[in-house]
Order: structure tokens, then C-alpha cells, then sequence
């Protein structure tokens, strides 16, 4: 049986992530919180010398240039504090950001690695599965496309052949996962299959079982090449 690979890791995904899109991220992240660090400093010492001043002008104009000294102070703290939490703001989100990517690029490497192995002994189990199917309907006709439209329908034997590898290898995977969900749903698509004339609907319906309960299946190019095959002939 031909070797079969799955398509969904790009490894050049996760290069991008660590040597484009996480630098960038991190420059980012450093400019802002340069700017909001500078208002903070800036701001501060203002701060400071609105109350160094507060008090000058309480001993030279009484109460109210105290009044009106304090009232800019209090709009510089406002102004501190506001830009202090921003600073932490953006620092928790980074943080988050980078901590998601990477829990996400490291799950995403465990689990092509995880279903790498499966497939491999899924091919082996596959090989002794590939002789004992039947694949019904092969017979080559007229179908209905849309209303009122017509075309020829021709399933060769090298279609017949990349069925029926295919649906062993769909079968062996979904063994082999020890997904029962995907199992029950493979073996009944294997009985339609094999019928004079299995219906489609229901074959597109366990189709869509099988890939919602394990959809890794519908990213192996070994398996979803014969089963759109079967699918649309």
C-alpha cells in the first residue's frame, strides 16, 4: 500500500512563529511599554514638584493656591497611575500571547508526532484490511448534476484501486486511534460501500461522523484522496 502522509503541519508555521511573528511581538511589546514607562517618569517627577509647590504656595498665597496646586497634583497621580496600569496591561497581555502560542505550537508538534505513529501502524494494518473490501456502484453512467444538467460518470480501476486504499487505511486509522465514535462509523461506511449501489448521502453522512469525531482523518492525503473519489463517482 502506498506510503500516506498527513498534511495539516507545516514545521515552516512554527519557524515563523519563533523568528518573525514572536521578535516582532516582543519589539512591540518593549515600545510600548517604553512609552507609558517615560509618561510614568515624566509624570511622576511632576508629581513630586506639584507637591514641593503645594506646599510653597500654601505658606506664601493660603488656601487657595494650596487648593489649586493639590487640584494638579491630583491630575498628575491620576495620570501616573492610569499610565502604570496600561504598562501592566500590555505586559499581561504579552505574556499571554506568547504563552498561548507556544502551548500551542508545542501541542500541536505532540500531536502530529502522536498521530505520525498511529498512521504508521495504521498502514500496516491497512495492507491485510486493502484485499477484503468490495467496493459497490463502479458501474460507469449518467448522474444528475443540479437541475436539468447531466454528465458522464467514470470510476476507472486505478479509481477503484485508490478507493479502496483509502478506505483501508480510513479503517485501520480509526482502529488504531481507539476512537469508537470514528470505529463504528468507519465499519458502517465500509457496509455502505460495499453495497450494488451505496448511496451517497449516507456515505457523505459518515463521512462527516467520522471527521467531526476524529478530524485528523480529513487532513491525511492518503485517505482523502480515494474517499472524495468515492464520494463524487
Amino acid at each position: 500500500m502506498p506510503d500516506s502522509y498527513i498534511q495539516a503541519y507545516n514545521p515552516s508555521h512554527d519557524k515563523y512563529f519563533y523568528d518573525s511573528y514572536l521578535p516582532r511581538l516582543a519589539k512591540n511589546y518593549e515600545s510600548f511599554s517604553t512609552f507609558f514607562y517615560t509618561i510614568y517618569s515624566i509624570f511622576m517627577v511632576f508629581s513630586v514638584l506639584s507637591i514641593i509647590i503645594s506646599l510653597i504656595a500654601m505658606a506664601q498665597s493660603g488656601i487657595f493656591g494650596f487648593l489649586n496646586i493639590t487640584f494638579v497634583a491630583i491630575n498628575f497621580f491620576i495620570i501616573v497611575w492610569i499610565s502604570n496600569l496600561l504598562r501592566d496591561f500590555f505586559k499581561i497581555q504579552y505574556e499571554k500571547t506568547v504563552h498561548e502560542n507556544k502551548t500551542m505550537v508545542s501541542f500541536r508538534e505532540s500531536t502530529m508526532e502522536k498521530s505520525n505513529e498511529i498512521l504508521f501502524k495504521a498502514q500496516s494494518r491497512a495492507d491485510s484490511i486493502v484485499n477484503t473490501l468490495t467496493i459497490g456502484g463502479s458501474v460507469s453512467g449518467i448522474v444528475q448534476i443540479g437541475s436539468g444538467h447531466s454528465a458522464n460518470q467514470v470510476r476507472t480501476q486505478s479509481d477503484e484501486n485508490d478507493i479502496r486504499n483509502s478506505l483501508a487505511l480510513l479503517i485501520a486509522y480509526c482502529e488504531q486511534s481507539n476512537n469508537p465514535t470514528a470505529s463504528q462509523a468507519a465499519i458502517e461506511f465500509r457496509e455502505e460501500a460495499s453495497k450494488d449501489s451505496p448511496s451517497q448521502n449516507v456515505l457523505l453522512t459518515l463521512w462527516t461522523r467520522m471527521v467531526a469525531a476524529l478530524p485528523i482523518v480529513a487532513q491525511i492525503v492518503g485517505i482523502t484522496g480515494g474517499i472524495m473519489k468515492l464520494l463524487t463517482t
